[in-house]
Order: C-alpha cells, then structure tokens, then sequence
C-alpha cells in the first residue's frame, strides 16, 4: 500500500520522468477558448477576455487593431486604433471578414500580463495542421 505521505516521484520510476518533464517547460500566458458568433454578428466575449480588458460584468471601449486574420483588442487608447464598443453583457460586433463561415466560429485568446485578447478566426489553424502534419509552411 502507498504512503500518502511520501511523493509518487520518490516511488515510482515513471512518475519521476513526468516530474523531470514538466519542470522544462514554462507556462503559457495565453489561454485559448473557441466561441461561436451570433446570428447578429456579435461575439459574446468570454469571461477572461472582459477581464483582461477591464471590462469586468458593465460596458466599455477597447482600443482594436484590425489584421487580415484577427482582430488584436487592447486597453490602450492610443489615436491610431479603432475603438470598438462591448455592451453590458459583453458583446462586440465583429467584423464581416472575420465571420465569413457559417457558422461563424472564432478563437478567442487572452494574455492578462500584456492586457491584450485576440480574436482570430479558426481558418488560422489550418496552416498549423498543416505544418504539423504534413510538414508544409503556407
């Protein structure tokens, strides 16, 4: 029977190689989550995401730069960004471009240290499929 007291590393070999493992690799600051645009065209943006931005549960503007494959929205209210508008329960019109599928589903991604969120439509993971399966770069 296993001593509760003592760490699986000390015990088994497996364990101390998943140990070993784990301490190489640094975490990551994003945190990734997949949603789907309303009918409307609105993103109703998730919970970490109006965090990062300062947004909490009320309104608010973010300040929005404009990619051919994103839309990258930040608290900085720099003159040469767009402000967008997120309404009381969190929801930002998003662009035609970037909700041409049908349905429209979207990457949403946070980086709390940077205050930035990035919304970018899942077509951009196909080049890393792509990469990764196939071994081609587009």
């Amino acid at each position: 029977m296993n001593d509760p007291r003592i760490p699986y590393s000390r015990v088994s070999h497996a364990m101390r190689q998943l140990d070993e493992l784990a301490d190489d690799d640094p975490p990551s600051r994003w945190e990734w989550m997949v949603v789907r645009v309303e009918p409307g065209g609105r993103l109703i943006l998730p919970g970490p995401a109006r965090n990062t931005l300062g947004l909490g549960d009320g309104a608010g503007s973010v300040a929005a730069v404009c990619h051919p494959t994103s839309l990258v929205l930040g608290r900085d209210a720099s003159v040469d960004r767009v402000r967008c508008r997120v309404d009381a329960r969190g929801r930002l019109r998003i662009p035609v471009w970037l909700r041409r599928d049908d349905p429209a589903t979207l990457l949403v991604g946070t980086d709390p240290t940077n205050s930035v969120v990035v919304v970018a439509n899942t077509r951009v993971l196909d080049a890393v499929g792509d990469s990764l399966v196939v071994g081609e770069e587009r």
